[in-house]
């Protein structure tokens, strides 16, 4: 069963994870983070918001070198950052990112007062995740809003449906040149 956490990191960090600059994600102590878990990522001070999210696809561990150079060809980080990073802690591990979703709107942590930003991760409440879903499905809805004019759809016309086809219909005419 996948489980969510909320993951700390800087901005910077989860930026360059969320926009496939780096594909892992390196952490210094064990957790019970597993394969396929949900891990939505706080952006810490002095930023404090929530950016994004993404499924973890694979876990490497080991002594920090064997790390890196596992995991070397998917980021965007020197040697010597990763590896004296790792050596910092007890338990080296990093997480393939997959399926990255930065959020169209970032959402702050005056919007979720009820959220205690944990050091490292925590698990993410159901109080976070609904909140989550209600602020992205928000934030999508102001875009397609926002680009209506380019589309000519309205919010409300749009159901599970949306796009489907676009893809066959695409191919077919690719065909046809």
């Amino acid at each position: 069963m996948q489980e969510i956490y909320v993951l700390s990191i800087k901005k910077e960090y989860g930026l360059n994870l969320l926009n496939q600059k780096a594909l892992w994600e390196y952490r210094r102590k064990k957790s019970k983070i597993k394969l396929g878990d949900k891990i939505i990522l706080y952006a810490t001070a002095p930023n404090k918001e929530i950016i994004g999210e993404f499924i973890v696809g694979g876990i490497v561990t080991g002594n920090p070198k064997e790390i890196w150079e596992k995991t070397k060809e998917e980021v965007c980080y020197q040697r010597d950052e990763v590896i004296s990073y790792l050596e910092s802690g007890d338990f080296p591990i990093a997480f393939k990112v997959t399926k990255p979703k930065k959020y169209l709107r970032a959402i702050s942590l005056s919007e979720i007062s009820f959220f205690r930003p944990p050091m490292s991760y925590c698990k993410a409440s159901s109080q976070l995740i609904s909140k989550i879903r209600d602020v992205t499905r928000h934030s999508s809805r102001e875009f397609i809003e926002m680009c209506n004019p380019s589309i000519g759809i309205n919010y409300s016309q749009i159901d599970n449906s949306f796009g489907m086809g676009i893809l066959p219909s695409f191919s077919k005419d690719r065909h046809k040149r």
